[in-house]
């Protein structure tokens, strides 16, 4: 009777661990799903010139990458997210800063 619990306790325990490791990889992919939908909204922005929406989406993928960076890294490894993030910083320092002094 009790091994049988034992069991239980240990087949519950091993389902809750599995269950919060699929939440905890399916956060890192919201974190790289956050990032392509930032990627497609800037890439329309500037097909169109919109300059305020540009140094909006780049304002955000500075903050999704800075603010997951180790996520992000492990989901992407390919992705250079230092040098994005620098180019992200770059637009909003050449595009945005010149914008607000006009």
């Amino acid at each position: 009777m009790i091994n049988q619990l034992f069991r239980r306790i240990i087949l519950i325990l091993i389902i809750l661990i599995s269950i919060g490791e699929v939440l905890a990889l399916e956060e890192k992919r919201t974190h790289l799903k956050d990032f392509n939908a930032i990627m497609l909204k800037l890439e329309d922005s500037v097909k169109k010139n919109k300059i305020r929406l540009i140094c909006n989406e780049s304002r955000k993928a500075i903050i999704l990458i800075g603010n997951n960076m180790k996520d992000l890294k492990e989901e992407e490894p390919k992705y250079a997210w230092n040098e994005i993030k620098g180019l992200m910083e770059e637009i909003s320092i050449q595009l945005c800063s010149r914008r607000t002094k006009k």
